[in-house]
């Protein structure tokens, strides 16, 4: 639950920087808002991603295989 509640800050505080930056505009001038929604999420899959290494690592430091 600790992770997806860091997933969902992080691609939240992404949709908002992108939007308001104007970002995502410069990305593809055309479509801001599927820009917008596209590297969110690609945001948000690189954090979740990140976050489960981390948690299968210091899973296998505190109980070692035998």
């Amino acid at each position: 639950m600790k992770n997806f509640l860091i997933v969902l800050a992080v691609s939240i505080v992404a949709s908002i920087e992108l939007w308001n930056l104007g970002l995502a505009a410069k990305i593809w001038p055309a479509h801001p808002l599927i820009a917008t929604t596209v590297l969110a999420t690609a945001i948000a899959m690189a954090v979740q991603i990140y976050l489960s290494n981390e948690t299968r690592r210091s899973k296998s430091r505190i109980n070692p295989p035998r």
